[in-house]
């Protein structure tokens, strides 16, 4: 399968789906399965008005590609784009490289992304938090998800998955919510991140039980890997994940998974 220049030019669906994603943060009606498989969907995004001049040139690219990543190298958004990276680097003969630029739940990258030159040859993985949660709770975010950016494809739809540390006596979701109703304030969680669609994930979670947002300790962390780390370590109890980052760790009996939000 060979990769044309008429591929990389942003597909209707992809601008759909982007556009019904920021919606759905602005507040529009959205289903609960809908809402489950939106909360961890990574896309490509260049910034606008640059994708169209860039193809149409037949020296595309004039050096080397840039996908910058807002997140720590080693997670599934780090992971994804490399990949990308390498498949069309091998059929298009491109130099692409990935840049991470991780913190504040993506915003640097984002931003970084926007502050480069319009000019096609940089490009950016972008996620709900990034383009969904973070409009929606960061009053005067520094960029705009739908007017500064070009939405180019959608890189995978991720289930998130519940996982406790295997040691602990819980072996369901009842189980863990009791245990924080007995134990308020005792249980640490990590995430990726404020407003991140892990955090997002606990919060709705504890809400639907009838348990206050302050029922465990939140820690939030610059990415999934180092989230993760903490819960492989011990500083965190429980956690909400990609199934990518979780997989490793369930199959090897490290940690134990409680519930998914789907397949």
């Amino acid at each position: 399968m060979r990769l044309e220049a008429r591929d990389a030019v942003p597909h209707p669906l992809c601008n759909a789906t982007f556009r019904r994603r920021h919606r759905a943060a602005a507040g529009a009606p959205l289903s609960r399965r809908s809402a489950a498989k939106l909360l961890a969907a990574p896309a490509i995004l260049a910034g606008a008005h640059t994708i169209s001049r860039a193809f149409g040139n037949e020296a595309y690219p004039a050096k080397p590609v840039r996908i910058i990543v807002p997140y720590p190298p080693g997670g599934p958004y780090d992971g994804i784009p490399r990949l990308i990276a390498h498949w069309i680097g091998a059929q298009r003969g491109w130099s692409i490289v990935t840049d991470n630029r991780s913190g504040a739940t993506g915003i640097i990258g984002v931003m970084a992304a926007k502050q480069a030159p319009a000019d096609g040859h940089t490009l950016v993985v972008v996620t709900t938090s990034t383009h969904g949660s973070m409009p929606a709770l960061k009053r005067n975010l520094p960029y705009d998800p739908v007017k500064d950016f070009v939405p180019i494809v959608l890189m995978a739809d991720a289930a998130l998955v519940l996982l406790m540390r295997e040691e602990l006596p819980v072996r369901s979701v009842a189980q863990l919510l009791e245990m924080l109703r007995n134990r308020p304030g005792q249980l640490d969680f990590s995430t990726g991140g404020y407003g991140s669609p892990h955090h997002l994930a606990t919060m709705t979670m504890f809400h639907r039980a009838g348990l206050p947002p302050n029922i465990a300790v939140h820690l939030p962390f610059a990415g999934l890997p180092p989230a993760l780390m903490a819960l492989l370590s011990g500083n965190a109890q429980f956690m909400i994940t990609s199934t990518g980052a979780a997989t490793p760790h369930i199959a090897n009996g490290t940690l134990r998974p409680l519930a998914t939000t789907g397949l």
